[in-house]
């Protein structure tokens, strides 16, 4: 009796190691991400210094709400914007791009920004944006 009740624990423990799942879910850009700062650089070839040109608690509330109709609704302080049709798309070197409709709407600029996602995490977010120099936008939840 001794002993199957031996081999029926030890069977109980192999079925729970075996069972237990692993998998950790891929952390989604969709939800509302608080900006916490920006820093931008000029050129990086001649002037690689950064500058912070915001910071979270400098008076404005800034958030970006990534949907699942495509769009971020963004705000700040009391304006608001829309960045639309965005995507997150997978380069063959295997780097992470959101890729959307331009922020500055000029005649000669092209038809979507790729911004590069340097990080992204369940609670932060890292992008670089080409935009008016080298821009880095740091988001928390």
């Amino acid at each position: 009796m001794q002993k199957l009740l031996w081999l029926f624990t030890i069977l109980l423990t192999i079925t729970f190691l075996c069972c237990k799942k692993t998998s950790n879910p891929e952390p989604s850009i969709v939800g509302n991400w608080s900006v916490d700062s920006i820093q931008q650089g000029g050129n990086l070839l001649f002037d690689p210094t950064f500058t912070t040109i915001y910071r979270r608690y400098s008076g404005f509330a800034y958030f970006w709400d990534f949907r699942q109709d495509g769009n971020i609704y963004v705000t700040y302080g009391v304006t608001y914007d829309t960045i639309r049709n965005y995507s997150v798309v997978k380069s063959a070197s295997g780097k992470d791009y959101l890729k959307s409709q331009p922020r500055l709407n000029y005649v000669y600029s092209q038809s979507y920004q790729t911004d590069t996602i340097l990080g992204l995490s369940s609670s932060k977010l890292i992008l670089t944006s080409p935009v008016g120099g080298e821009s880095i936008f740091y988001f928390s939840r």
